[in-house]
């Protein structure tokens, strides 16, 4: 399959912690996890997810 160009937006992912939409970037709080780079609508949410990954990897419903 061919990248996307440059000048297109990433496709969008689901913030693990809040469930927010997050369009994947340097801006994003990006963190990577055992191989898989997760991103985060804000600071406390990717401090929420280091201190406790596996309480944000097995849920299954979203807070906010």
């Amino acid at each position: 399959a061919a990248a996307p160009a440059a000048d297109q937006p990433a496709a969008a992912v689901t913030d693990p912690v809040c469930g927010m939409t997050v369009t994947p970037g340097p801006g994003a709080y990006p963190l990577r996890h055992e191989g898989t780079t997760y991103y985060f609508c804000c600071a406390g949410c990717r401090q929420s997810f280091e201190r406790d990954p596996g309480a944000y990897l097995t849920r299954t419903e979203t807070r906010c």
